[in-house]
């Protein structure tokens, strides 16, 4: 099979929200905040920039099914957002 071809579809407040959570959570810090931010950044490149998960994968340096596993979080999250995104690394 082919690479699948996916991306986030999210409101503009909500793109808004994860641009604003990635400029305010710097890439030197807590461990926790270093994985919120990755978390983050995963649905920023999916949604704005429409990169494959693959790429996103390399590009984090985490594996594609952690990938997936954040997408999952961030769609189920009810309106929770990014704070769904503060799960395990």
């Amino acid at each position: 099979m082919r690479g699948r071809v996916f991306y986030l579809v999210l409101s503009r407040a909500e793109l808004k929200e994860i641009d604003d959570f990635v400029m305010a959570n710097p890439l030197t810090g807590r461990p926790e905040q270093k994985r919120r931010r990755k978390r983050a950044e995963a649905v920023w490149f999916s949604a704005s920039q429409h990169l494959p998960v693959k790429t996103i994968a390399q590009i984090l340096k985490v594996s594609e099914r952690s990938i997936w596993r954040w997408f999952e979080a961030y769609q189920s999250s009810q309106g929770e957002g990014i704070e769904r995104l503060k799960g395990k690394a």
